[in-house]
């Protein structure tokens, strides 16, 4: 299937007609011109946000690279802060801003990678906690609920990519710990959370730089650092979530369809 064909398809389910302006008119009852008429029925782009930290634009760039880098049907907003987290970012308030700019029809997230190395120190300074202490996980599950209940008053569907199995075990430890929370508060709150312990680790469960391609060729997987994935990678992941996410979310079959990277 063509790419056009298969972004079109994503269009007729979930993209609602664009309402293009009207043409003004010299006259009172004056006929709308061609141009105006091809507006007012043109589809406005599918509008996917990618939200979270250094590793969710990664995830942007492989969409991006492989998904629809040459169509104009599907739009992919790069919207990550590097070294942002629920202890020191509002994604709450980068949302309401993103959302001001017009509609949006899907949020793919990832976050936690920051999180463990912080300690909270927010409301000026009146709420501080120590990573991993009760208060701290107090706060920190109140900050992923109010963003996420923002997505879900917004009724705007998301999905929640969990962390991947880490280089280091305390690491691991960690986003097991922080995977587990995302996964629950995900599904009070409507979201969607993806699962990508399994596809990120080895047949033996275990952290590995290096997995085999399609053809089993051994390519490098992960960076030197333990946690982030090379563009290989980064592309290996991003078609785990999409074909994850399809069964509950059938309007992205159209997307998943298109040849992968």
């Amino acid at each position: 299937m063509r790419l056009a064909l298969s972004f079109f398809a994503l269009l007729a389910v979930l993209a609602a007609p664009f309402a293009g302006a009207q043409a003004e008119t010299a006259k009172e009852g004056q006929p709308k011109t061609e141009e105006a008429k091809k507006e007012t029925g043109a589809p406005r782009p599918f509008h996917i946000v990618v939200m979270g930290d250094s590793l969710s634009d990664g995830m942007w760039a492989s969409l991006y690279r492989g998904y629809i880098r040459h169509q104009k049907e599907v739009r992919v907003g790069r919207y990550g802060v590097n070294s942002a987290g629920f202890t020191a970012f509002s994604f709450e308030t980068e949302f309401e801003k993103i959302a001001a700019k017009g509609p949006i029809d899907l949020v793919i997230f990832m976050v936690g990678a920051n999180d463990r190395q912080r300690a909270f120190a927010q409301g000026n300074g009146k709420e501080w906690a120590q990573f991993r202490t009760e208060k701290w996980h107090a706060i920190y599950r109140q900050n992923i609920q109010r963003f996420l209940g923002l997505l879900q008053q917004k009724k705007v569907p998301a999905v929640w990519i969990g962390l991947p199995i880490m280089r280091k075990d305390d690491a691991s430890e960690d986003a097991k710990m922080m995977n587990g929370i995302y996964r629950e508060l995900a599904s009070a709150h409507g979201a969607i959370f993806v699962d990508i312990w399994k596809a990120t680790a080895n047949k033996d469960g275990e952290y590995d730089p290096f997995m085999d391609d399609d053809k089993g060729r051994k390519r490098r997987f992960r960076h030197d650092d333990g946690v982030h994935f090379t563009d290989f990678g980064y592309d290996h992941v991003i078609r785990f979530v999409l074909k994850a996410a399809k069964e509950k979310l059938p309007q992205l079959e159209a997307l998943w369809s298109v040849p992968a990277p």
